[in-house]
């Protein structure tokens, strides 16, 4: 992202509690940007099913977790829509992996990919908010559907000309079975501008996205196979 601030003026002297000054009487709001993707998953074939992975630190048990730094992980499946509705936790280290039970990798495990959030953020608008009326797609971070050729977009054919919710809330709310199913993974992800100084007058450019990974897909690191470099040996290259 990157653009030209809206600001705002303010009198001599003066601060704004909802913007940053970035010049003398002039403040840039403060503000967020939201984007959803649709992710029509194939992974290995076009049955896929939706989990999400945490982790959990041991009990702090003297005889199992002597050292007080153990933590496993847990696997959880998502077997319906309204279940797979969720958000990003720090605490949990929760991220999601979408596998193909019918295939296999070399030690025996399904063939997957693992979704890796970046930067994100959550509304600091309340939901009586007009916008998020229409905007349900950033009530959750993650979502998942089973494929619909009409669900095309998280927030709707028209969101603009829409009097309430006509996207990915009114999808799941049909609460379909995603297990072993052609999915489709929709991810929120936004950012939480603050204005800075630096950002007046042109904005530097500031990332956000995510990471889709393998995760089992491949038997080893793809980057193992490269092929052994060729020494030369035509002897007509040091020739003058």
């Amino acid at each position: 992202m990157t653009g030209i601030l809206s600001l705002g003026a303010v009198p001599p002297d003066q601060k704004s509690p909802y913007g940053s000054i970035i010049a003398p009487q002039l403040f840039a709001p403060y503000h967020q940007h939201f984007f959803n993707v649709r992710l029509d998953l194939a992974i290995d074939g076009i049955n896929n099913t939706a989990y999400m992975v945490e982790a959990e630190a041991d009990p702090d048990d003297a005889k199992y977790n002597q050292f007080h730094n153990a933590f496993h992980i847990n696997k959880i499946r998502l077997d319906t829509e309204k279940q797979a509705r969720n958000n990003l936790c720090l605490e949990k280290s929760r991220c999601w992996i979408f596998e193909n039970n019918s295939t296999r990798n070399a030690i025996g495990q399904p063939t997957a990919y693992k979704l890796y959030p970046g930067e994100n953020c959550i509304p600091m608008s309340s939901k009586k908010a007009w916008w998020r009326k229409r905007a349900s797609f950033v009530d959750y971070h993650v979502w998942v559907t089973p494929f619909d050729e009409k669900e095309m977009f998280g927030s709707g054919n028209y969101p603009n000309q829409s009097q309430s919710d006509i996207g990915l809330l009114k999808y799941t709310e049909q609460d379909r079975s995603i297990v072993d199913k052609d999915i489709v993974l929709w991810y929120t992800f936004g950012v939480t501008h603050i204005p800075r100084q630096e950002d007046f007058p042109v904005m530097p450019v500031v990332k956000g996205g995510f990471t889709l990974k393998p995760n089992g897909f491949f038997d080893i690191n793809p980057a193992s196979d490269i092929p052994k470099p060729m020494k030369k040996t035509d002897e007509t290259c040091c020739k003058k």
